[in-house]
């Protein structure tokens, strides 16, 4: 009986056995299936002073909880404390010798056109990717509401949000008034609410385009401008901290007499930046009321993926560009080898990290960061990533790791290495030539005691310069940035006959979101509420457009024109002048046509007014040429032409283009352009006059290779009326597609 028992219960054991083995691994498979979210949180110039970190003082419950969340990084660094450098290689995954990245104008794209960006990589998979706010190098504060250093193959969709501290810098509290804005110590404590400030619009931005997209894989970069200085946050966030409970570190000339003179050389004068101890104890507590603030905006990010039922299948990642001291060594701000500034706030929260709540002690680097969120959503990262998954660490935070973490700088044209274990920081200025530094984070976590001279340590100097060389075999030059395009790019015009009706402060808002230069407008009816629209949201007003008659029987012009130019000339802008009352391009109707473009051109001289006579099928001024032979004629210099391609396509059949415009070129005063097909393919019925900039069979790039060529400075319009459904799309589609295209002309 025993044994006729025993085989069904043992048949009955492996059954279990294997449907739970199944289950497992049907589990598995499904969880491999799904395609996590990834929710991309930067900060600008953050360093560890958050509570989750330690610190005794700083306010960040929003922080602290995603760290709960997952795993936080106590040891993690940086490529390179500096925006740009520390940004181009972790978004790309190679170390700054590799990207050349050494300052703040040079575009990894420049040395590296095909390299694949990791929100690129997502995108390329099928995954929404958009950013809001700063992901790669932005000039902050004067970059606000710009694209600054971007790079349109990341994205599908871009916004660049601008709120009221840029509007109030007059305000600012300014310590070091010789210093630019963006390396000063200056702060307010501003009016209003979060929501106006520039990274409280970031937050509702981000979370917009959560909503939008909640039902397919998103990768969604939320990039905050804040506690990069100058240090504005609303009064509140200031009142959490009394000004006699912020601390200043000890500074001695004995300690700095230690370290290479390259060590501190990144803040000059000596301590500082030479402001009083009390200055500098007003600065750092403004730069905490920065951090609180921001903290505030992460709140409302990690609030919506709960509300949106996303937080189980996203990945969050929050991280820093770098470190920054805040008095430590007598030095402020960043570009230091020491800890303060090399060291930055690193945490993996949501989908894939099983070790939530725990920390991590290990070396870990930004260049890890990549190959990590590939990982997690299983796809396969481009050859030559030059860090390690940490998915290791996100299971098992306490494992064995065994690698360093290398961060550089330039002093000069001479670099600084340095090598951080989890015992020891080594570092080397110009291979040794100007000196070298040694800290046993054991007993010196503050990095007070240099033992670089030391006999004691001459052995551990020599394994961490083997460390140093194995990273750089060589000293490789930093890349020299390419010349930026010269023209303004602006919405042609403001009027975006939007499908949702938006309103026109709206419409000025979302241009400077995009990245827009400026906006033209619609005829002189209106015009001053277009500019106080327009200056409220930050964007310059490019071009009015005009109306000329040759009809004996109509006013010559709008004889408003005489009380708008005054306020046309203030802003800079010029006029599109359409000429109408007679046979297209009859030259019989030459002489008037003269006379009424001097008349204007003269009006408008005094005020500092171009005028471009702007081409247009159906109207006597119909062909470029017309434009050409009419300004040649009236012989002003502030009289010229203006080149619009959709028009050019419907008058000359996409002919002889480098021709028309070397013909013009002594005259070119403005350039309109837009996505198009070519004038067969729309005569054949199979094409569209215009569409989103990088849309349609038309090669724009050869057009502005043309202006590049012939030396053409003035702005370029996007013609963006007359496209069906939503604005922002196409607006921000044509927004991405001007950067690639000014990009590749670069190269």
């Amino acid at each position: 009986m025993r044994r006729n028992l025993r085989v069904p219960l043992l048949r009955a054991v492996f059954v279990l056995a294997g449907a739970l083995a199944g289950g497992q691994k049907a589990a598995q498979a499904g969880e491999s299936r799904l395609r996590p979210n990834v929710l991309f949180i930067a900060v600008d110039d953050m360093n560890c002073d958050l509570g989750c970190y330690g610190h005794p003082i700083v306010q960040s419950p929003n922080i602290d909880r995603l760290a709960a969340r997952g795993v936080r990084f106590d040891r993690a660094y940086c490529q390179f404390p500096l925006c740009s450098p520390s940004r181009a290689s972790l978004m790309t995954g190679l170390r700054p010798s590799t990207t050349r990245v050494y300052d703040l104008s040079y575009d990894f794209r420049d040395g590296l056109p095909d390299v694949v960006t990791l929100p690129q990589l997502f995108r390329r998979q099928g995954y929404f990717a958009a950013r809001v706010g700063k992901i790669y190098h932005y000039g902050n504060p004067g970059g606000i509401g710009t694209n600054g250093l971007d790079d349109p193959a990341s994205w599908e969709v871009v916004v660049n949000p601008r709120g009221r501290d840029r509007d109030e810098e007059h305000l600012l509290t300014n310590y070091t008034p010789s210093r630019g804005l963006g390396s000063s110590l200056s702060f307010l404590a501003a009016e209003g609410t979060d929501e106006e400030q520039t990274d409280g619009k970031v937050a509702l931005e981000a979370i917009r385009l959560m909503e939008e997209h909640r039902e397919q894989p998103f990768f969604i970069a939320a990039g905050f401008y804040r506690p990069h200085c100058p240090y504005i946050a609303p009064k509140r966030y200031f009142d959490l901290y009394p000004l006699e409970k912020i601390p200043m570190p000890q500074v001695s000339k004995e300690e700095v007499q230690a370290v290479p003179d390259a060590a501190t050389a990144s803040t000059r004068p000596w301590p500082w930046f030479g402001v009083t101890a009390e200055q500098a104890r007003e600065a750092k507590r403004a730069y905490y009321a920065a951090i609180s603030f921001v903290d505030a905006q992460i709140g409302k990010l990690l609030d919506a993926l709960d509300r949106l039922g996303l937080a189980e299948r996203t990945t969050i990642v929050f991280w820093s560009d770098h470190g920054y001291l805040l008095g430590e060594h007598g030095l402020w701000m960043k570009q230091s080898l020491f800890e303060e500034s090399a060291r930055a706030p690193l945490i993996f929260a949501g989908y894939g990290v099983r070790a939530a709540g725990r920390a991590c002690p290990r070396p870990v680097e930004f260049v890890d960061i990549y190959p990590t969120l590939a990982d997690l959503a299983g796809l396969e990262p481009p050859p030559g990533l030059e860090g390690a998954s940490l998915r290791p660490l996100l299971e098992d935070p306490s494992r064995p790791w065994g690698r360093p973490a290398f961060t550089q700088v330039q002093r000069g044209g001479s670099p600084g290495y340095s090598v951080r274990t989890e015992r020891w920081r080594y570092t080397e200025w110009d291979e040794g030539r100007r000196g070298r530094e040694l800290y046993d984070h054991s007993s010196d976590p503050f990095e007070r005691r240099n033992l670089a001279a030391d006999p004691a340590y001459a052995s551990v100097v020599e394994e961490l310069r083997r460390e140093v060389r194995r990273n750089w075999p060589r000293i490789v030059e930093g890349g020299k940035a390419s010349p930026r395009a010269p023209w303004r790019f602006f919405a042609f015009c403001m009027d975006t006959h939007d499908a949702k009706k938006r309103s026109l402060a709206e419409q000025a808002q979302l241009l400077r979101e995009l990245g827009y230069d400026g906006a033209g407008h619609l005829w002189l009816e209106g015009l001053d509420e277009r500019v106080r629209t327009l200056e409220a949201a930050g964007i310059k007003l490019v071009q009015v457009y005009l109306r000329a008659s040759l009809d004996p029987a109509q006013p010559k012009y709008d004889e408003s024109l005489k009380d708008a130019l005054p306020l046309i000339g203030k802003h800079g802008a010029s006029i599109a002048l359409l000429v109408t009352g007679g046979k297209p391009s009859d030259r019989s109707l030459d002489a008037r046509a003269v006379a009424i473009a001097q008349e204007i051109a003269d009006l408008a001289a005094p005020h500092g007014v171009a005028v471009a006579l702007y081409p247009h099928k159906g109207d006597w001024l119909e062909r470029v040429e017309d434009a050409i032979r009419v300004a040649q004629l009236a012989g002003r210099r502030n009289l010229g032409v203006m080149f619009n391609l959709c028009h050019w396509l419907a008058t000359d059949d996409d002919a002889n283009l480098k021709a028309v415009l070397e013909k013009a070129a002594p005259h070119l005063f403005a350039v309109s352009i837009h996505g198009a097909d070519r004038s067969a393919e729309i005569r054949a019925g199979t094409g569209r006059w215009i569409q989103p900039l990088g849309q349609g069979s038309f090669d724009v790039r050869a057009l502005l290779e043309i202006l590049s060529e012939i030396g053409y400075r003035g702005p370029v319009g996007l013609q963006c009326y007359g496209l069906e459904g939503d604005a922002r799309e196409h607006l921000s589609r044509s927004a991405v597609a001007w950067r690639k295209l000014v990009k590749s002309l670069k190269r």
